[in-house]
């Protein structure tokens, strides 16, 4: 497995962050929640085949510092190696990220916004906690 890995010096936060729903959310949202992707995963996840144009986004658009390292794979014919790339962010970026990147992370990926209920008690509650506590709605 060739694992060069390419950095971009000088991309730290602040970082921006794309349209949550949008190919780009997605894939930053994946990111940090440490996945690491290929161009087959984007198009099984998300059906695109233009994960390298979002990478190229996040970095220079949005300031990601987005790592790619090149992996050797078999093809499915007779077993011919091909060279593609899996991207990743660094634990540091993900760190620096913090809640408001898991925040993000969370939108993205579409986790439907908690809603209040009404507990046994006659109480609004979201998720078992009370509304006053600041749970979204």
């Amino acid at each position: 497995m060739n694992q060069n890995a390419f950095q971009f010096p000088g991309r730290e936060p602040g970082f921006a962050y794309p349209t949550p729903g949008s190919v780009r959310g997605r894939v930053l949202a994946a990111l940090l929640r440490g996945d690491s992707l290929t161009q087959a995963d984007a198009l099984r996840r998300w059906a695109t085949s233009r994960l390298s144009s979002a990478i190229f986004q996040l970095r220079s658009e949005f300031n990601w510092p987005i790592l790619t390292i090149e992996i050797d794979v078999e093809t499915a014919d007779c077993g011919r190696l091909a060279t593609v790339a899996r991207y990743m962010l660094p634990s540091h970026a993900i760190l620096r990220a913090g809640a408001r990147g898991q925040q993000f992370a969370d939108e993205a990926a579409g986790e439907p916004p908690r809603t209040p209920d009404v507990g046994a008690t006659g109480n609004s509650v979201c998720a078992g906690t009370p509304i006053t506590a600041g749970c979204r709605s």
